[in-house]
């Protein structure tokens, strides 16, 4: 077994337990890091990184190769051509060395080895590699890899990952396959010269030399694999090697106990203890042990670990299960970044003067240069430096969180992240004279908590955007069902919960204050959703803490989700209705929409009784069908706003309460808030489909239809626009102005008349018309028609494209058809008619023509016939039929002014003038009116098919869907025929 080196560290502290009553000034986290280092460098092993033996007495392993057959030991020169022929080029893909082009593998696929007795040599090799590297014997396995060949001048450059046709890493995943941890290579007998293969580690190189025993001998070599190694050119012969992956048997049990030692675990259980005696007196929250190697992220967990970081990690996971401390493990990465000094040949541009970037290790190293030939730059002022976790795992290999902030005062072993860098950025000689150094340094490392601040420390990284919470609750809820006897879980189960309830109920106490905006005060105080406090009313139930419980559901943000109150009812069976009926009391005050009560107090019930048994009545069911009810009732007795959805709700309430129910709470509920179209509609909607499926008798609902709907007609207003009112004001018995053009009324008050838009949905309305067919409403049909053509006539005008036309559309395609109504029925026609002709009257509006010019001339009776054509608004052309001096004359006055022009006309005796109104008045917006035209014909259009439209438009079909009400017809001309002459029209 492998033993540990007891050597002193200097300077070693004095370990024990501090007095708890020890003076405050102690410094409990320099005491903690120091006993801390000390007791895990203690722990460390006397196995190497690398062994090499000869194998004494081997058996000859049978090597059978598929397509070829047995291969003869020592290896014979028509057995090697074989090899060579059925084999792979290794390195011809990746690499352009001749050299290694030499080299030949056979996967495990291709090759047996049939000798029983091989299999004994081959777990005799891994017990001694397994002892003289420290791995432990019971936990090591061999797996074949391959099978090389290295000819003659056959060699691999330095690799730090494996060279091709070598093991590489391989992520790890304990549930399926275990990790890969080192390498053993064993060397057939194959008499070669040369092959020897370099092993560096730390500045440490081993040589292993397997040719002297090559004739007819075996040997057998291995090594962790964070080492550097090189196989040097084979001079002669043949090199024939078996390449096994070296893993970790994971079986149970096995990890858990390795290398634990007494001494160490002792002095590893009084710095724990210390550190829960000092909690809360300045001790350290966490903190981060650097690891000896470094692992890439696909490759971390306890079992992916090797020497002497496997065993201080298993030792830290036995004592920190002990003292109730959590052990992780993840990648630090430390950022500094400063100026820096230039290189001594910078100003003449050689050397590293133009900048770059420089890598400890083979990063950017020439063949041949040693890592200690670079000389990374000084940083002579720091700037900047940011230290942080890429991510923390458990020692299983799950990642817990990613993203961590990690502070100096944390840190171990801060000199790991001051001296040499793992790399660095240099930028050379800038503008200025500056110079800018970037140091990176990496290193995996363990991660100490309090298992008591585990849950403040996840939930500050949910703060900050870099852990969902909901996930993790549900994890736990998981973990308590699972484990109903560990109380790990229910304990951070609850203390996630009181975080969480803290975090609303703050926000919900604050205020904004004025050099606040709202968004910046949600930015910085944001509060969890529904979602969130939903899992965290499930939590509290599971847990039985009927406080929490309660805490919750006083900081929902909005209403919970359905399964929420299903799993709320389930836990009443549970716990009993008595113990929660004060919470569900105060749940109930905060649901204060009707739809959103009654489906929560639904859901509620359902869920009780999805899990009560089966048989007579329990009382608590009893009592909770009769607190439901009340609550139900209690939410109608009060004047609350109503909604839309709440008009399905009381519907659904109906049908479970009865027709008495009905008739003495939500009709009169219903009443009281009628203005609310949308939800009248939609209650009488639901009433209607109630009669379809038989749940509430058809003269109950013919009666409370009714009811509703003669209640309603009147208070179906869209809306009023503020100038149509005025006008209406004056005179109710006025027609509205076809062109739309009125003029404020100097005695009216103004303020009083603020265009109000109600928003109603058509097809709702056109639904409403088609039920009142159905249960043959005579009387409400006709007062729905009259109350929409009224409405037409003061509506703003965006009513007609919201709600008016989509019910006309709705009305011709669907309802009328539905109950074999023929569009040529009066009453639907003459509807149709006025509608269409009151929205070309008041959306389009007359177009807006208007041919008035200013007066010119001298006052001559020329000059004067010109001026009654200029200001006459009906006409846009003349033509004075007179002598050429005349002619001229009025030209004179018209000519270079603007919208107007002149031309003489030679078709006749005397020559005529024709004076033309060229540009119409933009300011009468003349575009707008015919944009307005067209959307307008596309609206009538759409209404249905050609001849549906037609058809219900009958006669006056050409007159509205050519607008011919709003369109002026085109202007006149007008003739001036000789001197003194008045002017005749065409």
């Amino acid at each position: 077994m492998a033993a540990v080196i007891d050597r002193p560290i200097e300077p070693r502290p004095v370990e024990g337990v501090v007095p708890v009553d020890a003076p405050v000034c102690m410094n409990y986290a320099c005491i903690i890091k120091q006993q801390l280092h000390s007791a895990l460098s203690r722990i460390a092993s006397t196995g190497s990184f690398t062994t090499f033996n000869p194998c004494l007495n081997a058996p000859n392993p049978g090597l059978f190769v598929k397509d070829i057959g047995f291969i003869s030991l020592p290896l014979l020169e028509r057995d090697a051509h074989s090899i060579i022929q059925a084999s792979l080029q290794s390195f011809g893909k990746d690499f352009a060395l001749a050299s290694a082009r030499m080299i030949k593998e056979l996967d495990p696929e291709r090759f047996e080895l049939r000798n029983p007795a091989w299999q004994q040599t081959l777990q005799d090799i891994v017990n001694s590699v397994a002892l003289d590297t420290a791995a432990g014997m019971s936990t090591v396995k061999a797996e074949p890899y391959k099978l090389l060949l290295y000819q003659r001048a056959a060699r691999s450059k330095p690799q730090e990952q494996y060279v091709v046709g070598w093991p590489k890493p391989r992520p790890c995943d304990p549930e399926k396959r275990p990790p890969v941890f080192g390498t053993l290579e064993i060397c057939l007998p194959s008499k070669h010269e040369g092959g020897e293969l370099y092993i560096t580690r730390e500045g440490q190189t081993k040589i292993l030399d397997s040719s002297k025993s090559s004739g007819f001998g075996y040997s057998f070599m291995a090594w962790y694999n964070t080492v550097t190694h090189e196989v040097k050119p084979v001079t002669s012969g043949y090199r024939l090697t078996l390449i096994y992956n070296l893993t970790y048997n994971l079986s149970p049990g096995t990890l858990q106990r390795m290398a634990m030692f007494d001494s160490e675990k002792e002095s590893l259980q009084r710095v724990f203890a210390l550190w829960n005696a000092a909690l809360g007196k300045a001790s350290p929250k966490k903190l981060v042990y650097t690891l000896d190697q470094k692992y890439p992220n696909t490759n971390l967990s306890v079992n992916c670990l090797m020497g002497n970081d496997r065993l201080r990690v298993l030792c830290l996971q036995e004592v920190c299960a002990e003292a109730n401390f959590q052990v992780y493990l993840g990648n630090l990465e430390r950022t500094v970044r400063g100026g820096g000094d230039e290189d001594e040949d910078d100003a003449y541009g050689y050397g590293n003067g133009f900048g770059g970037r420089a890598y400890f290790g083979d990063g950017l190293r020439s063949e041949g240069q040693d890592d200690s030939t670079y000389v990374f730059h000084e940083i002579t002022n720091i700037s900047a430096e940011t230290t942080g976790l890429e991510q923390i795992v458990d020692l299983s290999g799950s990642e817990t969180a990613a993203n961590i902030h990690v502070g100096k005062c944390d840190v171990v072993q801060p000199e790991h992240f001051t001296n040499c860098p793992d790399s660095e950025d240099y930028s050379g000689l800038e503008s200025g004279g500056r110079v800018t150094v970037t140091r990176y340094y990496r290193r995996t490392v363990v991660v100490l908590m309090p298992e008591n601040y585990r849950t403040e420390f996840f939930f500050g990284l949910v703060r900050n955007g870099r852990l969902d919470v909901k996930p993790w609750i549900e994890r736990l809820m998981w973990d308590a069902r699972a484990n109903p006897s560990n109380p790990r879980s229910k304990r951070d189960l609850t203390r996630l919960c009181q975080l969480v309830i803290e975090m609303n109920k703050a926000f919900l106490e604050k205020n904004y204050p004025g050099h606040f905006t709202k968004s910046e005060w949600e930015s910085k105080y944001s509060q969890y959703s529904e979602g969130v406090i939903g899992g965290v009313v499930r939590a509290s139930l599971l847990l039985e803490r009927l406080d929490l419980f309660e805490e919750a559901l006083a900081v929902v943000p909005q209403g919970l989700s359905p399964w929420v109150y299903v799993d709320i009812g389930k836990a009443i069976h549970a716990l009993g209705f008595a113990r929660v009926k004060n919470q569900l009391n105060k749940a109930a005050r905060n649901l204060s929409r009707v739809y959103e009560r009654y489906n929560a107090l639904d859901d509620i019930l359902f869920g009780y009784e999805s899990v009560r048994p089966q048989g007579p009545c329990h009382m608590d069911w009893e009592d909770l069908e009769g607190w439901a009810k009340a609550k139900t009732q209690e939410s109608l007795d009060h004047g609350i706003p109503v909604y839309r959805k709440d008009g399905s709700a009381l519907v659904r309430i109906a049908k479970k309460y009865g027709n008495r129910f009905l008739f003495q709470r939500v009709l009169p509920f219903v009443k009281t808030n009628i203005s609310n179209i949308p939800f009248a509609i939609a209650f009488v909607t639901k009433l209607f489909e109630a009669s379809k499926d038989e749940s509430i008798a058809n003269d109950v609902v013919v009666y409370a239809f009714r009811d509703i709907v003669s209640d309603l007609i009147p208070e179906l207003t869209l809306g009023f626009d503020s100038e149509t009112a005025r006008y209406q004001n004056t005179d109710r018995s006025t027609p509205v102005p076809a062109n739309g053009a009125l003029e404020t009324i100097p005695y009216l008050d103004q303020s009083s008349l603020i265009p109000f838009v109600r928003k109603i949905d058509g097809q709702s309305i056109a639904q409403l018309l088609s039920h009142c067919i159905s249960l043959n409403l005579d009387q409400e049909i006709s007062g729905i028609l009259r109350k929409l053509t009224a409405e037409s006539r003061t509506a703003y005008p965006s009513a007609f494209h919201f709600t008016l036309l989509p019910f006309l559309s709705h009305l011709l395609t669907n309802v009328l058809p539905a109950h074999n109504i023929p569009l040529r029925d009066p009453r639907y026609q003459h509807f149709t008619q006025q509608l269409i002709a009151t929205y070309t009257i008041r959306y389009v509006r007359l177009e807006p023509r208007n041919w008035v010019r200013p007066r010119y001339g001298c006052g001559c009776d020329d000059c004067e016939m010109l001026n009654r054509f200029l200001v006459d608004p009906k006409f846009d052309t003349v033509g004075f039929a007179m002598a050429k001096k005349r002619r001229e004359h009025v030209e004179s006055q018209v000519q270079d002014k603007e919208g107007l022009s002149a031309e003489t006309v030679k078709l006749s005796t005397p020559h005529s003038l024709v004076v033309r109104k060229v540009q119409e008045d933009k300011s009468m917006g003349l575009a707008k009116w015919r944009e307005r035209c067209v959307e307008a014909e596309e609206w009538i259009g759409s209404l249905g098919t050609i001849e549906q439209v037609k058809e219900v438009l009958g006669w006056r079909y050409e007159e509205l869907a050519s607008l011919k009400a709003v369109r002026m017809e085109k202007a006149s001309v007008a003739w001036a025929v000789g001197p003194g002459r008045r002017i005749r029209y065409s």
